[in-house]
């Protein structure tokens, strides 16, 4: 019933936090308009740390353990925010890297 257990939780805690969902909207807003104060990689790179960081403190303050789809989960979250931060033409460049490898073989 581990399911049953953490919606018992979430809605203990939605019960303490009185002003949940302005918190979630503040929370939501800000990082919506950070992007246009400041630069998006620093928006990219708190999210990118946030999922490993929370997972670590996760291991180290409640024993967690990460096995199977949740690991992978997190992997890809993380390679998903990395993929964002490459620049729009980054095929390009890794086109014209292949055809001048592929040049050097045959010449």
């Amino acid at each position: 019933m581990p399911v049953e257990d953490d919606y018992q939780y979430l809605m203990e805690l939605k019960n303490l936090l009185e002003f949940y969902s302005l918190c979630v909207t503040v929370a939501n807003m800000l990082g919506n308009f950070s992007i246009a104060l400041t630069y998006d990689l620093f928006i990219t790179l708190g999210l990118i740390t946030a999922v490993p960081v929370s997972a670590a403190l996760d291991v180290v303050l409640y024993g967690a353990h990460f096995m199977g789809m949740k690991l992978a989960g997190m992997i890809f979250i993380a390679v998903g925010f990395f993929l964002v931060m490459f620049p729009d033409n980054w095929p390009d460049y890794i086109t014209r890297l292949l055809r001048s490898e592929v040049a050097k073989l045959y010449h």
